[in-house]
């Protein structure tokens, strides 16, 4: 009901003044569009069986009544969820945190079968993939493939992920600004790391906390 209310085009003619309101010919296309509009605002809510019918009553300006049967709404009957590019070479060469990376991804995805279906809902899980192989070093992932595979009839949707982590950012030599009162060595012992080790957003966070709270700086920011 709120989706539509907020959604809908019909829904926004409540606000018009009189002198504001549609012409006849206007009236008759919005009304004539509503049930299409309202059936596609429904399916990014996982109904996608909605019957709609809207009535007219008066002229204009008129009562409008949109009735709504939703129907079923669709769950996640399966999920396909594949990683390509490097994490996917170094897992198959038998590298344990990439693995454990890759179980890890796929623990942590929110739509599991037999959870409800939002368009949002995909969206957002997909982005929170993405975010967390940028955070274990993988700074340019993307989805190569993606797919929602409704089934009307029996109110379920398979989904089809295919991401590529793309290569693994290494820490390369570090560059240090702003020491005043302490020397390069002081900063670089802190790091707890070196050239070549793979990059992660945990690794430069514990690192810029260590600054911190050695309480030798004003501010320490590690990026």
């Amino acid at each position: 009901r709120d989706l539509l209310q907020r959604h809908l085009d019909l829904a926004r003619l409540a606000a018009l003044s009189a002198e504001d309101a549609p012409d006849e010919a206007e009236w008759l296309r919005l009304v004539a569009a509503a049930p299409a509009q309202a059936r596609e605002l429904l399916q990014t809510e996982g109904y996608f069986s909605a019957a709609v019918q809207v009535r007219r009553e008066g002229p204009a300006p008129a009562r409008i009544r949109v009735q709504v049967t939703p129907g079923p709404r669709a769950r996640v009957r399966e999920l396909s969820l594949r990683v390509e590019g490097m994490m996917r070479q170094r897992a198959d060469a038998g590298d344990t945190d990439a693995r454990a990376q890759i179980e890890a991804l796929r623990q942590a995805w929110p739509l599991g079968p037999r959870t409800f279906f939002r368009n949002g809902d995909w969206s957002s899980a997909k982005n929170a993939a993405l975010a967390r192989l940028r955070s274990l070093g993988y700074a340019q992932p993307q989805i190569t493939a993606s797919a929602a595979d409704v089934d009307v009839a029996a109110a379920e949707v398979k989904l089809d992920l295919v991401l590529d982590s793309g290569p693994l950012f290494l820490a390369g030599p570090l560059r240090i600004e702003g020491l005043e009162r302490q020397d390069d060595a002081t900063v670089r012992n802190m790091a707890g790391f070196g050239p070549g080790a793979p990059l992660t957003e945990t690794l430069l966070l514990d690192y810029q906390d260590r600054l911190r709270k050695s309480g030798q700086f004003a501010a320490a920011v590690a990026t």
